[in-house]
Formats: C-alpha cells, structure tokens, sequence
C-alpha cells in the first residue's frame, strides 16, 4: 500500500505501531529525521532592541544570513535571543518577546521614524537553535559527521568574515538599520549538543506526522 497525506500520527512511534506493528524497529529506522542544535556568537555594532518590532526584525534579518552559511537548503537557523531579550515564534510569522521586553506589545515604543543608536564599541549576544533535516542518515555515526561538517561550514563562513558580510547585506535589503555595522566575532562561536528528533512534516497543518516512504506488502 501506498502511504498517503490523510493518514496522520502525531507520533513515528504511533504511527509504526499502528501501521507496521509487524516491524516496528524497521519503521522507526527508515523514518525521516532531523538533528537540532544551538550555537551563539558575540555581534559587534549592535545595541539591544528597546522593542519587540525592532527585535523582530533584527532577528529576521540575522536567521535570513546565517542560514547562508550552512550551504545546505535543509538546515535552518532561528534566533532565539538577542542580548536579553528572549524570541519565540508566534503563529502570524513574527516573534513574540520575553525577557527585558516581557509585557511589551508587538509595536511598543517602535518608531519607524526614529535613528537607531549605532555604537561599534557595544556587543551582545545571540543565541540561536538550529534544525537541520536529513534524508540519508538513519544512525547515530551519520548524524554526528552531518553535524560536524555543519559545524565546520558555518565556522569558515563566520571566521572569513562572510557571516559579517551576509549581516550588513540582509540589513541593507530589509532596511533593517540597527544591524549596518554589525560585525560577527568568530571567536565567540560556542555549539551546543546535537540532539535527534523525529522530523515533524512540515505540510501538514496539524502538525502531525506521517511517513514519506511506501510498504509494497502489509501483513
């Protein structure tokens, strides 16, 4: 039988017990998945956002330039601090904001007419989490040498300089001033412990999960 998208799971783990109970292990082992990890680097030239609306768009613009860096179309980076201002993704595609701005509305005290303050001697942090799909690995050994050439990718991309480049460009695009003197420090460059999940199908609306193979013999 052929899978198909209306047969939902919310879980790999229910959705072989349910549909391969005859081979479970097997299930769960050809079943796409996914590594995630964080990292954080120090950012020169940026002062923290006093709003959630610049703190949005700042991070918009840094996740749109470090996603350059992993050379791979499925590995996606979301930013989620800058300084303390803390970011989760909010279901309208912008972010909402916790830490020093927690309370604070979307738009806050956010002037679009205002200058930004530009200080190349200030530096904050930035934090991000990273998902990064694979559809050859299936063990532990391969997702780890996946992660380590991530790793090694985005540290030539920072220490050549080219994550900076990325930085200026994308605020320059997206007219987003606080980052035009942004310069990422290569040497602050600190990677998190690789974890694998279970790839959550990101066409379904539900957030449920089904498999993307085919069973030519159901018992």
């Amino acid at each position: 039988m052929k899978w198909t998208r209306t047969t939902l799971f919310e879980t790999a783990q229910e959705c072989c017990r349910e549909r391969f109970w005859w081979d479970i292990k097997g299930c769960l082992d050809e079943s796409p998945k996914e590594i995630q990890f964080t990292f954080s680097v120090d950012i020169g030239g940026v002062s923290e956002p006093t709003n959630c609306q610049d703190a949005d768009r700042m991070a918009h613009a840094m996740q749109d330039a470090a996603n350059v860096g992993w050379h791979d179309v499925n590995t996606h980076a979301f930013v989620t601090s800058i300084g303390n201002v803390e970011l989760s993704s909010a279901t309208d595609g912008t972010f909402e904001c916790g830490g020093s701005l927690a309370g604070q509305s979307y738009a806050g005290d956010y002037d679009p007419k205002a200058s930004y303050p530009l200080d190349s001697s200030n530096v904050i942090t930035m934090a991000f989490e990273v998902s990064a799909k694979s559809s050859t690995c299936s063990d532990d050994a391969c997702f780890t040498t996946f992660y380590d050439q991530l790793v090694t990718n985005f540290k030539l991309f920072t220490g050549y300089g080219q994550f900076t480049t990325q930085i200026r460009l994308k605020a320059s695009e997206q007219g987003v001033a606080a980052l035009f003197i942004a310069d990422a420090d290569a040497l602050t460059l600190v990677f998190g412990t690789m974890k694998t999940m279970e790839m959550v199908a990101a066409e379904s609306s539900s957030g449920m999960w089904y498999p993307n193979w085919m069973v030519t013999d159901e018992r």
